[in-house]
Protein backbone atom coordinates (compact mmCIF):
# COMPACT_ATOMS: atom_id res chain seq x y z
CA UNK A 1 0.00 0.00 0.00
CA UNK A 2 2.81 2.40 0.89
CA UNK A 3 4.59 1.60 -2.38
CA UNK A 4 1.42 2.35 -4.34
CA UNK A 5 0.93 5.60 -2.46
CA UNK A 6 4.39 6.77 -3.55
CA UNK A 7 3.72 5.74 -7.16
CA UNK A 8 0.41 7.63 -7.13
CA UNK A 9 1.97 10.75 -5.60
CA UNK A 10 4.78 10.77 -8.17
CA UNK A 11 2.26 10.37 -11.00
CA UNK A 12 0.15 13.30 -9.76
CA UNK A 13 3.25 15.46 -9.41
CA UNK A 14 4.64 14.61 -12.86
CA UNK A 15 1.23 15.10 -14.49
CA UNK A 16 0.86 18.43 -12.63
CA UNK A 17 -2.55 17.42 -11.30
CA UNK A 18 -3.76 19.39 -8.29
CA UNK A 19 -5.43 16.43 -6.61
CA UNK A 20 -5.24 15.01 -3.10
CA UNK A 21 -5.19 11.31 -2.28
CA UNK A 22 -8.22 10.69 -0.08
CA UNK A 23 -8.00 6.93 0.28
CA UNK A 24 -6.14 3.83 -0.92
CA UNK A 25 -8.21 0.67 -1.15
CA UNK A 26 -6.86 -2.82 -1.92
CA UNK A 27 -8.21 -4.60 -5.00
CA UNK A 28 -7.92 -8.21 -6.05
CA UNK A 29 -5.53 -8.41 -8.96
CA UNK A 30 -4.82 -12.07 -9.59
CA UNK A 31 -2.43 -14.42 -7.85
CA UNK A 32 0.64 -12.57 -9.08
CA UNK A 33 -0.43 -8.93 -8.90
CA UNK A 34 -0.97 -6.22 -6.32
CA UNK A 35 -3.64 -3.61 -7.08
CA UNK A 36 -4.82 -0.51 -5.28
CA UNK A 37 -7.76 1.78 -5.94
CA UNK A 38 -6.51 5.34 -5.47
CA UNK A 39 -9.40 7.66 -4.53
CA UNK A 40 -8.70 11.32 -5.24
CA UNK A 41 -10.27 14.50 -3.91
CA UNK A 42 -10.65 17.48 -6.22
CA UNK A 43 -12.43 20.30 -4.38
CA UNK A 44 -15.75 18.60 -3.56
CA UNK A 45 -15.69 15.91 -6.26
CA UNK A 46 -14.05 12.50 -6.28
CA UNK A 47 -12.09 10.76 -9.01
CA UNK A 48 -9.84 7.72 -9.00
CA UNK A 49 -7.40 5.42 -10.74
CA UNK A 50 -5.76 2.03 -10.17
CA UNK A 51 -2.12 1.19 -9.50
CA UNK A 52 -1.06 -2.32 -10.51
CA UNK A 53 2.29 -3.89 -9.63
CA UNK A 54 3.85 -7.34 -9.50
CA UNK A 55 5.41 -8.81 -6.39
CA UNK A 56 8.48 -10.96 -6.78
CA UNK A 57 7.21 -14.53 -7.10
CA UNK A 58 9.20 -17.67 -7.74
CA UNK A 59 8.07 -19.98 -10.50
CA UNK A 60 5.68 -17.56 -12.24
CA UNK A 61 7.08 -18.11 -15.70
CA UNK A 62 3.86 -17.46 -17.64
CA UNK A 63 3.55 -13.86 -16.54
CA UNK A 64 4.67 -11.07 -18.86
CA UNK A 65 6.22 -7.90 -17.44
CA UNK A 66 4.07 -4.86 -16.67
CA UNK A 67 5.56 -2.75 -19.42
CA UNK A 68 4.44 -5.34 -21.99
CA UNK A 69 1.03 -5.64 -20.34
CA UNK A 70 0.57 -1.87 -20.66
CA UNK A 71 1.49 -2.02 -24.35
CA UNK A 72 -1.13 -4.74 -24.84
CA UNK A 73 -3.81 -2.68 -23.10
CA UNK A 74 -3.02 0.38 -25.23
CA UNK A 75 -3.18 -1.73 -28.40
CA UNK A 76 -6.50 -3.28 -27.36
CA UNK A 77 -7.96 0.18 -26.74
CA UNK A 78 -7.56 0.91 -30.45
CA UNK A 79 -9.62 -2.16 -31.41
CA UNK A 80 -12.51 -1.40 -29.05
CA UNK A 81 -11.83 -4.45 -26.92
CA UNK A 82 -13.18 -3.32 -23.51
CA UNK A 83 -10.11 -2.74 -21.32
CA UNK A 84 -9.13 -0.11 -18.74
CA UNK A 85 -7.42 2.96 -20.19
CA UNK A 86 -3.71 3.19 -19.37
CA UNK A 87 -2.60 6.57 -17.97
CA UNK A 88 1.07 5.82 -17.31
CA UNK A 89 3.43 2.89 -16.88
CA UNK A 90 6.96 1.90 -16.03
CA UNK A 91 8.70 -1.44 -15.71
CA UNK A 92 7.37 -1.97 -12.20
CA UNK A 93 3.84 -0.54 -12.36
CA UNK A 94 0.84 0.48 -14.44
CA UNK A 95 -1.51 3.35 -13.62
CA UNK A 96 -4.87 2.78 -15.26
CA UNK A 97 -8.52 3.70 -15.26
CA UNK A 98 -10.72 2.54 -12.40
CA UNK A 99 -13.68 0.72 -13.96
CA UNK A 100 -16.82 0.96 -11.85
CA UNK A 101 -17.98 -2.58 -12.56
CA UNK A 102 -17.60 -5.99 -10.93
CA UNK A 103 -17.17 -9.67 -11.81
CA UNK A 104 -20.28 -11.85 -11.66
CA UNK A 105 -20.00 -14.95 -9.48
CA UNK A 106 -23.53 -15.87 -8.41
CA UNK A 107 -24.59 -19.47 -8.95
CA UNK A 108 -27.30 -18.55 -11.48
CA UNK A 109 -26.43 -16.27 -14.37
CA UNK A 110 -28.80 -14.74 -16.91
CA UNK A 111 -28.85 -15.34 -20.65
CA UNK A 112 -27.96 -11.68 -21.11
CA UNK A 113 -24.78 -12.13 -19.10
CA UNK A 114 -23.76 -15.20 -21.11
CA UNK A 115 -24.55 -13.57 -24.45
CA UNK A 116 -22.55 -10.45 -23.59
CA UNK A 117 -19.67 -12.57 -22.30
CA UNK A 118 -19.60 -14.63 -25.51
CA UNK A 119 -19.74 -11.44 -27.60
CA UNK A 120 -16.73 -9.96 -25.75
CA UNK A 121 -14.71 -13.14 -26.25
CA UNK A 122 -15.68 -13.34 -29.91
CA UNK A 123 -14.83 -9.68 -30.49
CA UNK A 124 -11.35 -10.18 -29.06
CA UNK A 125 -10.70 -13.13 -31.36
CA UNK A 126 -12.16 -11.46 -34.46
CA UNK A 127 -10.61 -8.02 -33.90
CA UNK A 128 -7.34 -8.85 -35.66
CA UNK A 129 -5.25 -7.60 -32.74
CA UNK A 130 -1.53 -7.54 -33.48
CA UNK A 131 0.67 -6.65 -30.53
CA UNK A 132 4.17 -5.60 -31.54
CA UNK A 133 7.37 -5.49 -29.47
CA UNK A 134 5.94 -7.74 -26.75
CA UNK A 135 7.48 -11.06 -25.82
CA UNK A 136 4.72 -13.68 -25.45
CA UNK A 137 4.61 -17.44 -25.32
CA UNK A 138 2.88 -19.43 -28.01
CA UNK A 139 0.01 -21.64 -26.98
CA UNK A 140 2.13 -24.72 -27.64
CA UNK A 141 4.91 -23.40 -25.40
CA UNK A 142 2.37 -22.90 -22.61
CA UNK A 143 1.05 -26.44 -23.03
CA UNK A 144 4.57 -27.91 -23.11
CA UNK A 145 5.46 -25.98 -19.96
CA UNK A 146 2.55 -27.60 -18.11
CA UNK A 147 3.11 -31.09 -19.50
CA UNK A 148 6.81 -30.98 -18.65
CA UNK A 149 6.32 -30.13 -15.00
CA UNK A 150 8.64 -32.45 -13.11
CA UNK A 151 8.34 -31.38 -9.49
CA UNK A 152 4.99 -32.95 -8.67
CA UNK A 153 3.36 -36.39 -8.87
CA UNK A 154 0.70 -37.19 -11.45
CA UNK A 155 -2.69 -35.77 -10.49
CA UNK A 156 -4.65 -39.02 -10.31
CA UNK A 157 -7.76 -37.20 -9.06
CA UNK A 158 -8.04 -35.52 -12.49
CA UNK A 159 -7.09 -38.53 -14.65
CA UNK A 160 -3.82 -36.91 -15.67
CA UNK A 161 -2.22 -40.05 -17.11
CA UNK A 162 -5.20 -40.76 -19.40
CA UNK A 163 -5.38 -37.14 -20.56
CA UNK A 164 -1.67 -36.98 -21.30
CA UNK A 165 -1.81 -40.21 -23.33
CA UNK A 166 -4.79 -38.98 -25.36
CA UNK A 167 -3.23 -35.59 -26.09
CA UNK A 168 -0.01 -37.22 -27.25
CA UNK A 169 -1.89 -39.71 -29.43
CA UNK A 170 -3.87 -37.07 -31.30
CA UNK A 171 -1.48 -34.09 -31.32
CA UNK A 172 -0.22 -34.69 -34.86
CA UNK A 173 -3.78 -34.78 -36.22
CA UNK A 174 -4.63 -31.24 -35.13
CA UNK A 175 -3.96 -28.34 -37.46
CA UNK A 176 -5.00 -24.96 -36.09
CA UNK A 177 -6.90 -22.95 -38.68
CA UNK A 178 -6.35 -19.67 -36.86
CA UNK A 179 -3.61 -17.95 -34.91
CA UNK A 180 -4.99 -15.01 -32.95
CA UNK A 181 -4.31 -12.97 -29.83
CA UNK A 182 -5.66 -14.75 -26.73
CA UNK A 183 -6.33 -13.61 -23.18
CA UNK A 184 -5.63 -17.12 -21.85
CA UNK A 185 -7.38 -16.62 -18.49
CA UNK A 186 -10.73 -15.04 -19.33
CA UNK A 187 -12.65 -16.59 -16.46
CA UNK A 188 -15.58 -14.63 -14.93
CA UNK A 189 -13.28 -13.02 -12.36
CA UNK A 190 -11.52 -11.16 -15.16
CA UNK A 191 -14.67 -9.88 -16.86
CA UNK A 192 -16.22 -6.79 -15.24
CA UNK A 193 -19.91 -6.14 -15.89
CA UNK A 194 -22.41 -3.46 -14.89
CA UNK A 195 -25.81 -4.07 -13.26
CA UNK A 196 -27.30 -4.81 -16.70
CA UNK A 197 -24.59 -7.38 -17.47
CA UNK A 198 -22.88 -5.25 -20.10
CA UNK A 199 -19.17 -6.03 -20.26
CA UNK A 200 -17.30 -2.92 -19.15
CA UNK A 201 -13.77 -4.31 -19.08
CA UNK A 202 -11.70 -7.45 -19.47
CA UNK A 203 -8.76 -7.26 -17.05
CA UNK A 204 -5.58 -9.08 -15.97
CA UNK A 205 -3.75 -9.46 -19.28
CA UNK A 206 -0.65 -10.94 -17.67
CA UNK A 207 -0.72 -14.36 -19.40
CA UNK A 208 -1.54 -13.58 -23.08
CA UNK A 209 -0.83 -16.02 -25.86
CA UNK A 210 -0.96 -16.30 -29.60
CA UNK A 211 -2.83 -19.40 -30.73
CA UNK A 212 -6.14 -21.00 -31.66
CA UNK A 213 -9.21 -19.16 -30.27
CA UNK A 214 -10.65 -22.50 -29.15
CA UNK A 215 -8.08 -22.44 -26.34
CA UNK A 216 -9.71 -19.35 -24.82
CA UNK A 217 -13.20 -20.73 -25.41
CA UNK A 218 -12.41 -24.05 -23.73
CA UNK A 219 -11.03 -22.22 -20.69
CA UNK A 220 -14.29 -20.28 -20.42
CA UNK A 221 -16.36 -23.44 -20.87
CA UNK A 222 -14.71 -25.19 -17.93
CA UNK A 223 -14.88 -22.12 -15.70
CA UNK A 224 -18.59 -21.69 -16.52
CA UNK A 225 -19.18 -25.38 -15.79
CA UNK A 226 -17.65 -24.99 -12.34
CA UNK A 227 -19.37 -21.72 -11.43
CA UNK A 228 -22.70 -21.80 -13.27
CA UNK A 229 -23.32 -25.36 -14.45
CA UNK A 230 -23.52 -27.39 -17.65
CA UNK A 231 -26.43 -25.53 -19.25
CA UNK A 232 -24.70 -22.15 -18.90
CA UNK A 233 -21.44 -23.57 -20.27
CA UNK A 234 -23.18 -25.04 -23.31
CA UNK A 235 -25.10 -21.83 -23.96
CA UNK A 236 -21.86 -19.82 -23.86
CA UNK A 237 -20.37 -22.18 -26.44
CA UNK A 238 -23.38 -21.94 -28.73
CA UNK A 239 -23.46 -18.13 -28.52
CA UNK A 240 -19.76 -17.92 -29.31
CA UNK A 241 -20.00 -20.10 -32.43
CA UNK A 242 -23.12 -18.30 -33.60
CA UNK A 243 -21.17 -15.03 -33.56
CA UNK A 244 -17.85 -16.24 -34.95
CA UNK A 245 -19.06 -18.95 -37.32
CA UNK A 246 -15.82 -20.79 -36.50
CA UNK A 247 -15.66 -24.56 -36.95
CA UNK A 248 -16.22 -26.77 -33.87
CA UNK A 249 -14.12 -29.52 -35.41
CA UNK A 250 -11.19 -29.39 -32.96
CA UNK A 251 -13.09 -28.19 -29.89
CA UNK A 252 -12.97 -31.50 -28.01
CA UNK A 253 -9.20 -31.65 -28.46
CA UNK A 254 -8.82 -28.14 -27.03
CA UNK A 255 -11.11 -29.13 -24.16
CA UNK A 256 -8.57 -31.85 -23.38
CA UNK A 257 -5.68 -29.40 -23.60
CA UNK A 258 -7.41 -26.98 -21.25
CA UNK A 259 -8.19 -29.80 -18.82
CA UNK A 260 -4.47 -29.99 -17.96
CA UNK A 261 -4.45 -26.49 -16.44
CA UNK A 262 -5.74 -27.55 -12.98
CA UNK A 263 -3.28 -30.45 -12.61
CA UNK A 264 -1.72 -30.14 -9.16
CA UNK A 265 -3.54 -26.83 -8.54
CA UNK A 266 -7.24 -27.54 -8.15
CA UNK A 267 -7.27 -27.56 -4.31
CA UNK A 268 -5.63 -24.11 -4.38
CA UNK A 269 -8.16 -22.85 -6.93
CA UNK A 270 -10.98 -24.27 -4.83
CA UNK A 271 -9.72 -22.56 -1.67
CA UNK A 272 -10.19 -19.20 -3.39
CA UNK A 273 -13.90 -19.73 -4.03
CA UNK A 274 -14.88 -18.64 -0.53
CA UNK A 275 -13.36 -15.23 -1.27
CA UNK A 276 -15.84 -14.72 -4.11
CA UNK A 277 -18.85 -15.97 -2.16
CA UNK A 278 -18.98 -19.45 -3.69
CA UNK A 279 -18.27 -21.66 -0.71
CA UNK A 280 -21.26 -23.72 -1.93
CA UNK A 281 -18.95 -25.38 -4.47
CA UNK A 282 -17.07 -28.33 -2.99
CA UNK A 283 -13.72 -29.64 -4.19
CA UNK A 284 -15.41 -32.95 -5.01
CA UNK A 285 -17.92 -31.11 -7.21
CA UNK A 286 -15.09 -29.42 -9.10
CA UNK A 287 -13.36 -32.77 -9.61
CA UNK A 288 -16.59 -34.41 -10.77
CA UNK A 289 -17.28 -31.59 -13.23
CA UNK A 290 -13.72 -31.83 -14.51
CA UNK A 291 -14.31 -35.55 -15.11
CA UNK A 292 -17.51 -34.71 -16.96
CA UNK A 293 -15.70 -32.10 -19.07
CA UNK A 294 -12.96 -34.57 -19.97
CA UNK A 295 -15.52 -37.32 -20.62
CA UNK A 296 -17.26 -35.11 -23.16
CA UNK A 297 -13.96 -34.44 -24.88
CA UNK A 298 -13.11 -38.13 -25.07
CA UNK A 299 -16.35 -39.16 -26.76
Amino acid sequence: MQEHKKIAENFLTQAKLDLTIKDILPLKGGVSSNMSHIVLLNNDSLSSFVVRSHPELKGVSKRINLEDEAKILKTLELTNVPVPEVYAFEKNYIIMEYVAATPFYKNKCTKQYIENYAAALAHLHMSGVIVEDVSMSSMQQRIDLKLNESQRPLDTSLQEELIRETITKHASQINSARNVFLHSDMWPGNVLVDDKFNVQAVVDWEEPLVGDPLWDLSICQLEFLWLFGKEASQYLTNCYFEITQYSRLNLRYYDLLVSIRPFGRLPIWHSGLKDIGRSDISLKEMIDKHHSFVGGALK
